[in-house]
């Protein structure tokens, strides 16, 4: 950033909110999605039982989790492989493997 030329004043924008225009994301690559594209996205189980939309992606250190909501419950769904069997963003449809009441 221009204009910040010692860590005393970095120090001073800790925790300012960073936005970046879409218009300046590049393409994802192949497999690859932004987590922002997933908000909003309902979440389907295997059995079609509709768990609810993605509120938040959350990163826990071990794996990233979708954080679903349905009402007041909410759910964290690890968004590794094992989990998630198909992202739709088209059909804003995220297709998990993952019970409603776990």
């Amino acid at each position: 950033m221009q204009g910040i030329d010692s860590p005393e004043q970095a120090d001073r924008l800790r925790g300012v909110a960073v936005g970046v225009s879409r218009a300046e994301f590049p393409p994802p690559g192949d497999g690859e999605i932004y987590w922002v594209d997933l908000i909003g996205a309902r979440v389907v189980n295997r059995l079609g039982d509709e768990l609810g939309t993605v509120a938040d992606v959350l990163s826990s250190g071990a794996q990233d989790l979708l954080q679903v909501r349905h009402g007041e419950r909410a759910l964290l769904v690890p968004l590794v492989a094992q989990y998630i069997d198909a992202v739709d963003l088209e059909q804003r449809l995220v297709r998990v493997d993952w019970e409603a009441d776990w």
